[in-house]
């Protein structure tokens, strides 16, 4: 990795970590804005709120590991031994990233019976996204797992 990408990576990784910790902050003043004008979801934005929050908690864990995985990649041009493990660590929290909505937007159609063609697209996104990481994930691990058993071999050779 070069040294330019490899600062831009950490860069926007910290950027980004930024950005859900300001979003954490105003969530429940949000939720409050948006749900509280309504008399169904009035007394759900605190429950809401709470469950964004550890969806973002969810999401900040993996840009530290991100965070991590890269500057010790950009440092030594290997992948640490670890890193199977870390990204199965990121497969599972993306499961808190879309699941913790997923769910929420399924109460909100299924318990609470609002909501409309918006919010069914959102849930189905949602749904995609959130499999398509976790299935991305799974397929990155497997790839590191056979790179790390090829570098320990050229290693052995050398």
């Amino acid at each position: 990795m070069s040294r330019l990408v490899g600062r831009a990576s950490e860069g926007a990784l910290v950027a980004l970590l930024l950005g859900c910790l300001l979003l954490q902050i105003l969530l429940p003043e949000l939720a409050e804005a948006f749900g509280g004008a309504y008399v169904e979801t009035e007394s759900l934005t605190l429950p809401y709120a709470l469950a964004g929050i550890v969806a973002l908690f969810c999401l900040e864990c993996v840009l530290v590991i991100a965070f991590f995985l890269v500057r010790e990649l950009r440092a030594k041009q290997l992948l640490p031994l670890r890193t199977p493990n870390l990204l199965l660590g990121i497969g599972v929290l993306f499961c808190g990233v879309f699941g913790i909505p997923a769910l929420v937007l399924l109460h909100l159609l299924a318990v609470v019976q609002v909501g409309g063609p918006g919010i069914v697209l959102l849930l189905l996104a949602n749904i995609i996204v959130g499999v398509a990481s976790v299935c991305f994930t799974i397929a990155l691990r497997s790839s590191a797992r056979s790179y790390l058993v090829m570098q320990s071999d050229m290693q052995g050779l050398v």
